[in-house]
């Protein structure tokens, strides 16, 4: 029966080595999972910085640019120039005039 013994706490301290390693992957795995749902580091932001001209050339003020797909968006200033951020690489600006 004393040969037991040791081979009882070898499982023991083995089974409370993998709870810890499982806890720890568990709490990784959440932290991860919660910034990437918050954008923290999912995606780098890129400003893109231009400006909208009508069809003779003269800058456009109060055009609406967006991010197709989102409310992300923004409004020209008086030169016609805009600055809005986006996460996607790919993504497509919409100009709109009212």
């Amino acid at each position: 029966m004393n040969k037991r013994v040791p081979a009882l706490r070898f499982c023991k301290k083995f089974c409370s080595c993998l709870l810890q390693s499982l806890l720890i992957v568990c709490l990784l795995f959440f932290v991860s999972a919660t910034w990437e749902s918050n954008g923290l580091y999912a995606q780098a932001r890129k400003k893109i910085t231009g400006m909208v001209k009508d069809d003779k050339g003269v800058p456009a003020s109060n055009v609406t640019v967006t991010v197709k797909g989102t409310s992300n968006g923004v409004t020209t200033n008086a030169d016609g120039v805009y600055s809005i951020d986006v996460s996607n690489p790919n993504a497509v600006l919409q100009i709109s005039f009212v």
